[in-house]
Parts: C-alpha cells; sequence; structure tokens
C-alpha cells in the first residue's frame, strides 16, 4: 500500500510541475513575464516527484539529471515560443 500512494504522490507532483511551466496569460499587449518563478516552482515539484522515484529505486542519479535537464529545455521552448508569439 506504501508504494502504491509513493506512485501516486509522484505522478500528482508532476501536475503543478508541469502546471507551473505554462506562461500567464498577459493583461496588456506586449507585457513581458520571466520564466524563472515558475521554473524555479516547476523544477521543484519535479525533484520531488523525481525523489520520490528514487525512494523507491526506480530512478539513477543519471536518469534524474537527464529528466531535470530536458525539463528546463522544455520549460525554456515554450517560453521562447510565447515570446515570440504573444498574441497565441
Amino acid at each position: 500500500m506504501k508504494a502504491i500512494l509513493l506512485r501516486l504522490l509522484e505522478v500528482l507532483l508532476l501536475i503543478p510541475a508541469f502546471g507551473f511551466i505554462i506562461p500567464p496569460i498577459q493583461s496588456e499587449p506586449g507585457e513581458y513575464y520571466g520564466l524563472l518563478p515558475g521554473l524555479g516552482y516547476g523544477i521543484t515539484f519535479l525533484s520531488c516527484s523525481l525523489a520520490l522515484a528514487w525512494k523507491r529505486r526506480a530512478e539513477n542519479a543519471w536518469t534524474i539529471s537527464v529528466k531535470l535537464f530536458l525539463f528546463v529545455i522544455f520549460s525554456w521552448l515554450i517560453h521562447i515560443r510565447v515570446w515570440d508569439h504573444p498574441t497565441i
């Protein structure tokens, strides 16, 4: 039962991790929102999720590093996409 709850919490932590990298809607045309606050929270939630996977021995240090790196790249690409096309 404990393993099931850890896995459930691990998956549920991914929701805010990916939710925080979605930039907010601009209230005025040309208004700029930075990448850092959302990315910081997203990395924190993803790190907690990966720490639970580490505890279950489902991840190792190499895969955790690669997943965090890819998450940062993905976040940056979303940020650049929204910044280049602010009306979308």
